[in-house]
């Protein structure tokens, strides 16, 4: 039997989408949805053992009794909420660019110029023909 083997190519087209939802929903706060989620349902059990389902479930959601695992998911969350989204740079940027482990410094302003400029692309001067050629296949 053959072994079944994947080209690169449709490996990552097979796992990017999985990969990009995941990303996207640990960024939104999912993971703070499933552990509350978790909670609730052990709440919900161990309450209703006491006093009956409709009862447990009041008790769960009213938040008037939280568990050690609401607490713990509700301080992770406010500490997550103050720390910074992002890092502030105390340095300029660099004028130097790091490619293979060597130093490439930036271009200047006459070099990114020459490469930008529109006068440096080529041109036709002929009209096309008249009438258009037709190519049959």
């Amino acid at each position: 039997m053959a072994a079944l083997t994947l080209h690169p190519s449709k490996l990552v087209k097979a796992l990017g989408l999985p990969f990009i939802c995941l990303a996207m929903f640990a960024v939104a706060g999912g993971h703070w949805a499933v552990l509350q989620s978790i909670a609730w349902g052990q709440m919900l059990y161990s309450y209703s053992q006491d006093v009956g389902f409709v009862a447990g479930a009041k008790k769960t959601f009213s938040g008037e009794a939280p568990c050690e695992m609401c607490k713990n998911i509700a301080k992770a969350k406010t500490q997550q909420e103050k720390a910074p989204a992002t890092m502030k740079a105390d340095k300029k940027g660099d004028t130097t660019i790091v490619a293979f482990g060597e130093l490439v410094p930036l271009p200047t302003l006459g070099e990114a110029l020459y490469h930008t400029s529109p006068s440096k692309f080529f041109t036709r001067s002929e009209t096309p023909p008249t009438p258009v050629p037709i190519v049959r296949a």
